[in-house]
């Protein structure tokens, strides 16, 4: 499916209220208010967002209303459910003098309205933001009304502009930050949260126009695009049936005929990978192509046949695939805003790398990650060094799990895979297979180091990149090429395995005068272990996202293959207990 350039604006129903509704679930109140105060003083919440998304810009203070700190606490008294982020509104409002901020001497700023906005767009907490629209657009109108009256002898002014400020901190938090990471779990999910200084923000959205916003959300840059693609999806199940169609006994082939085609190419279309208006029961070469823009969209194998795998997408329930959206649009606000500069980002269930300068992709390729047992971890890190002809230092896992159950029945298989056991004392030591015990090595720890070596068959191939982390985790090449023409490519013990290694050699050393596709060449296959050094360090970002926009537009969606999403899916969509029935704003 590619995303309309210009979608309309779809107003059917709120997507999450239509959630409720649909798939009798308790979402309502993914709730952006909790009553009970915090004990954190302003110092330590400024330090906790220190800002690295925002642009400070010179605020205008013209106003001819002002608050204090005594209103300010009286005001938390009336609405205890702001108490949470009493010490972001007290600061706010310290930092400029405790001059209003949404009323001025003409008024109230059209960016009061844009706010407004902005809460009725989000995808978030859509029953309780029906209720803060009502309660916001209720004292904006009254507070228009009072001005053309020139009195605010009720004190709507004062209520209108500290309300407006709580709910500010309320929503951005809920909205750009997202859930706490303890609801879920074990995610293995290690790329630190995005830090960002509301505070900022909200003095860029008071003088900014309303198209501002649109282009400064602080979330991953995929979460708009994800939006998008929710109001599309939300929209087909809104408004076409959306049954399982059953797998023929025979499988249907191109210049074939039969009437169950008919359905399928009207789905097709619906899901923008048919593109002609043809809905005839023929199965056409148009409708081949489809099929293979379907199963490159869902991570398939894209041959144009209609097999189970592709009925087996076909079918899924949208219910479902709007589920996908909403989870992985949660991740995009975990994530940094965009990296500046190069970056390497690696989405494990796409099994795909790809390079990035700044907003700009430039090239990718397939990749091989870690199996459900042992899965690859999500993190970020900086890419160091790069190893050519590298020995492999094998794991203790695999040593223990792998090697010493083969030793004890095949005593040559060391020296078959071109191994060596060394201590590790210094001087290094080179130890002969056939002293020790194998039946009754201590195997967990293993007293010595096994690593093999440079060859055309180590498992790391001819060359390694280096991030130090503490997840023993690397790119690596690999002399096992045919793997990477498989559509489900999770088969290694968690290091990542890549298709284009020489590529990505040249791509990180091409600012280095030292280096060129011939010396990288020659160093790949020199057999003698070469370390070198990066002179910028290059960031690597792990990702796990089963749902996503890419650069054409299109919607892209991948199996869950470590079900990380079914643990985030068991929380965002059916603990009550976390997401209580909305709140009423009193």
């Amino acid at each position: 499916m590619i995303l309309p350039k210009n979608k309309p604006i779809f107003c059917m129903m709120r997507i999450l209220q239509w959630l409720v509704k649909m798939l009798g679930v308790s979402i309502a109140g993914l709730s952006i208010f909790n009553s009970g105060c915090k004990n954190e003083n302003s110092e330590n919440k400024r330090e906790r967002i220190l800002s690295t998304d925002s642009i400070r810009s010179e605020i205008p203070y013209e106003t001819d209303y002002f608050t204090d700190s005594n209103e300010l606490s009286s005001f938390y008294i009336l609405h205890p459910q702001f108490l949470e982020d009493s010490n972001q509104v007290n600061l706010f409002y310290r930092s400029r003098l405790y001059r209003f901020a949404w009323i001025n001497k003409n008024g109230i700023i059209e960016q009061a309205a844009h706010f407004i906005n902005l809460i009725n767009n989000s995808k978030n907490s859509s029953s309780y933001n029906d209720v803060l629209v009502s309660k916001l657009s209720g004292l904006l109108d009254s507070t228009k009304s009072r001005m053309v009256q020139g009195k605010d002898d009720s004190g709507i002014f004062r209520e209108t502009e500290l309300t407006f400020t709580a709910s500010y901190f309320a929503f951005v938090k809920k909205e750009y930050e997202g859930l706490n990471d303890s609801l879920f779990g074990n995610l293995e999910w290690y790329i630190p949260r995005k830090k960002i200084n509301f505070n900022v923000f909200l003095d860029s959205l008071l003088i900014r126009p309303a198209n501002w916003i649109a282009a400064n959300e602080p979330v991953f840059f995929m979460y708009q695009e994800l939006r998008n693609a929710l109001d599309v999806y939300t929209l087909l199940a809104c408004t076409h049936d959306w049954s399982a169609f059953p797998i023929p006994v025979k499988e249907l082939v191109p210049g074939g005929k039969d009437s169950s085609i008919i359905g399928i190419k009207k789905r097709l279309q619906l899901l923008g990978d048919f593109e002609t208006g043809d809905t005839n029961l023929e199965f056409s070469n148009d409708l081949f192509k489809a099929i293979k823009r379907f199963q490159m969209r869902f991570g398939l194998e894209p041959d144009g046949r209609m097999n189970a795998l592709f009925y087996e997408a076909l079918n899924i329930p949208l219910e479902k695939r709007i589920r996908e959206i909403l989870i992985n649009m949660e991740r995009c606000r975990w994530l940094p805003v965009r990296p500046a500069g190069p970056y390497i980002l690696i989405n494990l269930p796409e099994y795909k790398l790809k390079v990035f300068d700044g907003e700009h992709f430039l090239w990718g390729c397939n990749v091989i990650v870690g199996k459900a047992s042992t899965n690859t971890v999500i993190f970020t890190d900086s890419l160091q060094y790069i190893v050519f002809s590298p020995y492999w230092n094998v794991p203790n896992a695999i040593i223990e799990n792998e090697i010493i159950p083969e030793m004890v029945g095949n005593s040559d298989y060391i020296r078959k895979h071109d191994m060596e056991i060394i201590t590790y004392d210094s001087p290094f030591r080179n130890i002969d297979p056939d002293e020790i015990k194998w039946g009754t090595i201590e195997a967990h720890p293993f007293p010595y180091m096994i690593r093999q070596r440079p060859s055309a068959t180590n498992a790391l191939g001819r060359v390694k990149f280096l991030f130090p982390n503490n997840f023993s985790i690397y790119l690596h090449d690999t002399p096992e090429k045919s793997l990477f023409s498989q559509s489900t490519r999770s088969f290694s013990h968690g290091c990542i395995r890549i298709e284009e290694p020489l590529k990505l050699a040249m791509d990180l050393l091409q600012n280095d005068s030292a280096w060129n596709e011939k010396k990288i060449t020659k160093a790949m296959f020199s057999g003698k272990e070469k370390f070198v050094r990066l002179h910028k360090k290059v960031p690597v970002f792990i990702l796990y996202l089963t749902a996503w926009v890419d650069d054409s537009g299109t919607v892209n969606f991948r199996k869950d293959i470590y079900g990380h999403d079914e643990k985030m899916e068991n929380v965002m969509f059916e603990a009550e207990d976390v997401y209580p029935v909305e709140k009423q704003i009193n």
